[in-house]
């Protein structure tokens, strides 16, 4: 009997421990803040690019009577997951929907993060980077050796000589090159363009000539070359024909280009028959003064060649008397464009020239007026004549 009883106990029981266990099929309300903190830290320093807690499997409760119990007395209704724990009939659709929306969530995450270009798009652009750098210094390089080479080019085609008479010793040579802009008193090609007629290429300049026109002058002190002298161009030939006495004579006659016209006044037959036909030959400029030398005046010709070549000694330039032809030139074409009279008659001044009427009698040319330039030669001395000095380039 006793054993009896004690059997159907023991079946009892194993009923009922299949009946619970069979009650925790359907689903379980797990909520425990504790669980889910420890292993949602211990996931994100796994995997950092994880951004969702996981939860423990509840079905290995169901098989642990010692834990189950505890799990389940530990749930809070702050944090609460709903899990669907089946093991094989139950519908997998709801794990399966939630599953699938996780990982939307997560691909959407990694959409939205700018994509990182790849190793090889890396090394492609920096090596286009680094070609395009080189390329750019070998055309930094190219350009520089294309400036020297011009340079070079511009320096060998205007490179002359000049002759230079110091006394009418020697000649010297002189490398030139031309300024990029002249000087605003002078008259060069454009201005014979302009006024008188084409004379073709213009000869280069000293390479000097800048910092001789701002240099102190020689004969006046305080003031500057440039607001004493004359730059002027003698040209070789002008409008095709070449250039003379007689040819300037009908030049200022009928100036173009709104020019002043004039004429000679006075044109001595004795200098028109030795000088009147006379041609330099080759265009060349010359830096006169604007008047007489200080100086120069009530002396015999011989005293003003003397004292043009103290001050050519003294200065270190080689200064000397005009020609008759570049007097003439540097007074007319002053006048053409300007309107203004230099070596006129108030009062009446007149410079000597190189030239000698019969071995004896210089060329005086001067004595601007309304009438005209006056060109003859002086037999005697007179107060009224001195001398203008000149630079030949």
């Amino acid at each position: 009997m006793y054993h009896t009883r004690f059997f159907y106990d023991v079946m009892a029981i194993l009923v009922l421990c299949g009946l619970w266990l069979q009650g925790c099929q359907p689903s379980l309300q797990v909520t425990s803040e504790e669980l889910i903190l420890k292993k949602s830290r211990k996931t994100s320093h796994d995997d950092p690019a994880a951004g969702q807690v996981l939860v423990p499997d509840v079905r290995s409760f169901a098989h642990d009577p010692a834990v189950m119990p505890d799990a389940v007395l530990s749930c809070q209704p702050a944090l609460s997951i709903k899990l669907e724990v089946t093991d094989s009939k139950p519908s997998a659709e709801p794990v399966a929907r939630a599953t699938r929306s996780a990982t939307e969530q997560q691909l959407n995450h990694l959409n939205m993060r700018p994509k990182r270009p790849k190793r090889e798009d890396f090394t492609l652009e920096s090596s286009l980077q680094a070609r395009l750098k080189t390329l750019e210094q070998d055309c930094e390089l190219l350009r520089a050796e294309n400036k020297a080479l011009k340079e070079e080019n511009e320096t060998l085609k205007i490179e002359n000589l000049l002759l230079h008479r110091d006394a009418g010793t020697f000649n010297q040579r002189v490398p030139v090159l031309v300024p990029t802009k002249l000087p605003a008193k002078s008259f060069g090609a454009e201005e014979w363009s302009r006024y008188l007629g084409e004379i073709g290429v213009a000869p280069p300049l000293p390479e000097c000539i800048v910092s001789t026109l701002s240099s102190p002058c020689p004969f006046w002190p305080g003031e500057i070359v440039k607001n004493t002298h004359l730059l002027v161009l003698i040209p070789a030939t002008v409008a095709g024909s070449a250039f003379s006495f007689n040819l300037l004579g009908e030049l200022i006659r009928h100036p173009k280009g709104g020019g002043c016209p004039t004429k000679y006044d006075c044109y001595d037959s004795d200098v028109k028959e030795i000088l009147g036909a006379q041609s330099p030959g080759c265009s060349y400029w010359v830096l006169m003064t604007r008047d007489v030398i200080a100086g120069s005046r009530n002396k015999d010709y011989a005293a003003q060649k003397a004292l043009v070549a103290a001050h050519a000694k003294r200065t270190g330039l080689p200064y000397e008397l005009p020609s008759a032809l570049e007097a003439a030139t540097a007074i007319l074409s002053h006048h053409v464009c300007s309107g203004e009279r230099l070596y006129a008659d108030h009062p009446w001044t007149y410079t000597r020239c190189q030239e000698l009427v019969d071995n004896q009698y210089p060329v005086i040319v001067g004595g601007i007026t309304p009438g005209g330039l006056f060109v003859s030669s002086s037999s005697s001395s007179h107060s009224d004549y001195g001398v203008a000095s000149l630079l030949k380039f």
